[in-house]
């Protein structure tokens, strides 16, 4: 459709803290925080994302790529 866009952020869990116990076993060392998933969304509402059209954004921090999210 001519002048609307449309994305995905696929839901992933997260934490409102962090775990220390769990960090380490993720692909970049840190749980995934709600800021994350946020920053994600106001990002692909913002003019520097105008080109980027029916993207899926997995904000996991690399969990997808083991099959899993980065809790």
């Amino acid at each position: 459709i001519n002048g609307i866009r449309a994305e995905n952020i696929p839901p992933t869990p997260s934490l409102p803290v962090e775990d220390p116990d769990t960090a380490p076993g993720t692909p970049l060392a840190r749980l995934g925080h709600d800021t994350d998933v946020a920053n994600a969304a106001v990002f692909l509402l913002s003019e520097d994302a105008a080109f980027i059209h029916g993207a899926i954004l997995p904000v996991d921090g690399g969990g997808h790529l083991r099959g899993r999210a980065a809790v």
